[in-house]
Parts: structure tokens; sequence; C-alpha cells
């Protein structure tokens, strides 16, 4: 299984971008957060928690409030390692890299759930 066909492209934001922007970006994304980039290089993400972060601290920049170093998949991850992280985490998407840490994309879990049990049905019905 390729990861790559499961990851989905959700535009990041930068880590200077202004909390006001931010939140608009948040809003309309399909997400309940969004990748932090500087450069091309996946920082952080920002999500509504770190938005109540940013209500407390008043004017702040969005590198001010991210969750820093988010856990990331690489884009060669084995379907095991994303199941292990799935378990690991309680979120819809994943944070997908290359080995030199440029973001690529989003990982759905949903869509990768779906892969998996389809696999695995097939796998069960070809062994009985």
């Amino acid at each position: 299984m390729r990861v790559d066909s499961l990851v989905e492209y959700i535009k990041p934001i930068g880590e200077n971008m202004t909390i006001s922007l931010a939140i608009k970006k948040l809003l309309s994304s399909p997400t309940r957060y969004l990748p932090v980039v500087k450069g091309e290089k996946l920082v952080g993400i920002f999500s509504l928690r770190d938005l109540r972060f940013a209500v407390l601290k008043g004017h702040v920049k969005v590198k001010d409030v991210m969750t820093e170093n988010p856990f990331a998949v690489p884009s060669d991850a084995t379907g095991k390692d994303i199941i292990r992280a799935i378990s690991l985490l309680d979120v819809n998407f994943i944070p997908v890299v290359g080995r030199d840490g440029k973001y690529l994309g989003m990982l759905n879990v949903d869509k990768f759930m779906k892969v998996v049990s389809t696999e695995y049905s097939a796998i069960l019905k070809a062994s009985s």
C-alpha cells in the first residue's frame, strides 16, 4: 500500500502568520488543525486547542502558540507503521513529510482505514 495515494494536500500556513488570519484559514479548512511550515519544512501544527492559548496571550503569531515538532509519518512509511501511529494518536489527519522534513500533505486516517479493511476482507475471502 502506498501512503502517497492517500495523502491530501492541506495548504499549510506560515509560522509568522497572524492569529486572525490563521483563524480564517482554520475555519475554512476540512481539518481541525493546519500544518505550519517554515519554507517547505513542517515545523508545527496549529489547532483549535492552540487557538485558546492565542486568546489568552493576546496578539501573537502562529509560531507563539503552535504545537512544535509535530508527529509526522515519512512518505515511505509502511501500512504497519501507520497503524501503529493511528493507535497512539486521536486525529483524523496525520502530516506526511519527505526524508528532508518537507511537508507533503496530510494522510486521511478514515480513508486509510477503509483501504486497510478492504484489503483485509479480500485476504480473508481468499483464504476461505
